[in-house]
């Protein structure tokens, strides 16, 4: 199974188009993020990433995983999202008959 986790640093990389950007937006070392795009490529099967410079660009595979990132974070935002209201009392199932 893949890891979110990883696949979130994936975006960061993609979306700064540098390992080093991506290390400092998130607060981590850019070996860190290597060594975790290096596993997400692991899960993967084949290369998520290319060096082009002294940045990268994602590869079929790694544009991929990084829409499907995208979509994933949407997804956990709206769940923390309904939680918070069910939590404040502010979301339920509500049946009226008569």
């Amino acid at each position: 199974m893949l890891d979110v986790r990883r696949m979130q640093v994936l975006r960061a990389v993609v979306s700064t188009g540098s390992i080093t950007a991506a290390a400092t937006n998130l607060g981590y070392t850019p070996s860190a993020i290597s060594q975790q795009v290096a596993g997400l490529e692991k899960q993967a099967g084949m290369p998520l990433l290319e060096r082009v410079g002294r940045g990268v660009r994602p590869t079929a595979a790694g544009r991929l995983l990084t829409e499907h990132a995208g979509r994933l974070a949407e997804q956990l935002a709206e769940a923390e999202s309904a939680l918070t209201a069910l939590r404040n009392g502010c979301a339920g199932v509500l049946r009226v008959r008569y």
